[in-house]
């Protein structure tokens, strides 16, 4: 009887400590590393530009776990490693861009407040691209982690099917202004991808420009303005353009009505700005 006992004794002390140790493995830390890319397509346009990234954590609870901003260059970061308890869910947001950009705003590091000023940028300026990346991740032991951000910005070129040498005697340099309504955000929250469109008109500042000549089925179009915007998943857009001569003069205008925005997409607008 005595023998049974400490058998079923023994038992019991390895069913205690085998709890015990799925308790600890639980409750435990590991480490979370993680390394960040950015696509090299041509979707829009070079990545070279971003050297900043902000990285938040948060816990299942949705509290913010951990908050980090790293720099970098030519689109590359440092890999960076984050303590986290085991088996737990956790969800990411990432936020790259340049750190010159005078499109974007990140108070305080905080992807879920990010905002969008577009008086404070130009035409023809490609630090204002911008790339993110959300999702979630839990590990049972220390384990690195690769993360592609995609590009969170719409690039829209104005090309014109007319030569403006024609039009403009200061060639190769003049200045245009592009005017949006609708289809643009104005706030973006890294973490769920909502955005809050911005209201009335969006103007971007008139901005000197070179003219670059692109051959598309044969025949010439000449890139006349650029600009990077945040899209609000509106789909009715309307996209004007004037080009303005050395004196400030309008020398040529375009107007596009129902153009669709998208994240990581390029859309290009063509058409004959100088005729009548």
């Amino acid at each position: 009887m005595a023998k049974r006992f400490n058998i079923l004794s023994f038992a019991a002390v390895l069913v205690l400590l085998a709890s015990c140790a799925k308790a600890g493995l639980d409750g435990g830390f590991a480490t979370a590393s993680f390394s960040v890319g950015l696509p090299q397509t041509k979707a829009v346009e070079s990545v070279s530009e971003i050297n900043t990234l902000y990285a938040v954590i948060y816990d299942s609870e949705g509290n913010e776990f951990q908050k980090l901003t790293l720099e970098g260059s030519g689109g590359h970061f440092d890999s960076f490693s984050v303590p986290v308890v085991v088996n737990e869910t956790y969800s990411i947001a990432l936020w790259a861009q340049s750190s010159s950009s005078g499109l974007f705003s990140v108070p305080d590091g905080d992807v879920r407040r990010i905002t969008a000023t577009y008086g404070n940028v130009s035409v023809n300026n490609y630090t204002d691209a911008a790339f993110t990346y959300s999702g979630t991740f839990s590990v049972s032991s220390d384990k690195a982690l690769s993360l592609t951000l995609k590009r969170a910005v719409s690039l829209v070129k104005i090309m014109s099917t007319t030569n403006p040498g024609t039009n403009l005697p200061a060639m190769p340099e003049f200045n245009v202004s592009v005017t949006f309504e609708g289809g643009v955000a104005a706030g973006y929250d890294a973490l769920t991808g909502e955005t809050v469109p911005a209201e009335g008109e969006t103007d971007f500042a008139a901005g000197a420009a070179t003219m670059e000549t692109e051959t598309s089925q044969g025949t010439d179009v000449y890139e006349m303005a650029y600009v990077y915007v945040l899209p609000s998943g509106a789909n009715a857009t309307r996209i004007g353009a004037m080009v303005l001569d050395a004196n400030y003069g309008v020398a040529g205008k375009f107007e596009a009505f129902d153009v669709p925005l998208q994240p990581n997409r390029r859309t290009v607008l063509s058409g004959d700005m100088f005729g009548n």
